[in-house]
């Protein structure tokens, strides 16, 4: 590895760091925009789902023989 970092005159504490955030980010590196939209599309929907169950859950709890 340092005969690369010296070839391209980085050293290799940068490598390396710079290696751990691509790495710690790679499934952004691959991910189309496509698939980042839907996975942002299903993060709101879960989140109106949720609201949902709870708002219903509130209700649930009202009605019921302890509310």
């Amino acid at each position: 590895m340092g005969e690369v970092c010296a070839e391209y005159a980085i050293s290799q504490n940068q490598y390396y760091k710079w290696r751990d955030q691509f790495l710690a980010q790679a499934h952004k590196a691959f991910e189309t925009e496509h698939g980042a939209q839907r996975t942002a599309k299903l993060e709101r929907e879960n989140m109106k789902l949720k609201s949902l169950i709870g708002e219903l859950t509130i209700e649930l709890k009202k009605s019921g023989p302890f509310g």
